[in-house]
């Protein structure tokens, strides 16, 4: 194996731009949106109100004069025909998630805003929009991050992480994605369902460190946690089930909006579905 370090280039983007296409009248206009010189990209999400255009972004920027990044979100409003901005804001990784995320894991960047995330899913729930960011290496499962956007105003209200330390392998299981986040909007609420270590039963949410987080790869060894999150920026957790004897596997529901989610359990000869009743 060659352990010699090399340097690599870190692209910039310059710019990114809002393009609308007219069906009436075959024409093209554009707009670009309040991000620059920007080193990473997230994700990008677009929602509607009325004939109103939402766009919003999660990305990585290096700080002036600097080798630090720092993680930032746009969520910028337009008309309809995108000649009028109605709003554009800019927000940052709060500061207790940006230390809970500041560690080496596998580069040499320790920083919040050089980990790679990727958008996992978006949910609107009255006027508030949910994206939630996932960080996954192949087939290991690390944290959750989600930023709560009022879409009145443009502000990014809250912010959450979500433990997560899975690594699916067939190896140790039967079923390849036992890390994947199954997630539901149930009661007006924002629910997350998961897999973790039986070893992190007595962990809290908010005292969540990466390093000590334990690590699992066996389904038998795992609890169905669910977590729940609050207003303020906080989330509680609640463990469900024992995967002891019947393993609860992971899979996509058909609605995320149904108030009875349906549960998936196997125990290598035997399978059984269950619904979950829950007053949150």
């Amino acid at each position: 194996m060659d352990h010699v370090q090399k340097i690599i280039p870190r692209l910039l983007y310059d710019s990114v731009l809002l393009n609308r296409y007219s069906n009436a009248t075959q024409l093209f206009s554009r707009s670009p949106l309040d991000a620059h010189h920007f080193n990473q990209l997230n994700s990008i999400s677009l929602s509607f109100q009325q004939r109103d255009v939402i766009v919003q972004l999660q990305y990585s920027k290096k700080l002036p004069e600097s080798e630090k990044s720092q993680s930032e979100f746009l969520a910028q409003k337009f008309s309809g025909d995108l000649g009028k901005v109605m709003f554009s804001k800019t927000g940052f990784l709060n500061k207790t998630i940006e230390e809970k995320l500041t560690f080496y894991d596998g580069t040499d960047f320790n920083a919040a805003a050089d980990k790679d995330y990727s958008k996992l899913d978006t949910f609107y729930l009255n006027n508030t929009c949910y994206t939630v960011l996932e960080r996954k290496d192949k087939n290991f499962y690390k944290e959750l991050v989600v930023w709560e956007l009022d879409l009145l105003s443009g502000e990014v209200v809250n912010q959450y992480l979500i433990p997560r330390k899975i690594l699916a392998s067939e190896a140790f299981s039967r079923y390849g994605k036992i890390g994947e986040a199954s997630i539901q909007v149930l009661q007006n609420k924002l629910i997350v369902y998961l897999l973790e270590s039986k070893t992190n039963a007595k962990e809290e949410p908010h005292a969540f460190n990466f390093n000590r987080f334990q690590q699992e790869s066996k389904i038998k060894n795992c609890n169905l946690v669910l977590y729940q999150l609050k207003t303020g920026g906080l989330v509680e957790k609640k463990i469900l089930h024992d995967n002891s004897y019947f393993e609860f596997i992971p899979i996509k529901y058909i609605s995320d909006k149904n108030e009875q989610p349906l549960l998936y359990f196997n125990n290598g000869t035997q399978e059984k579905f269950a619904t979950l009743n829950l007053n949150l």
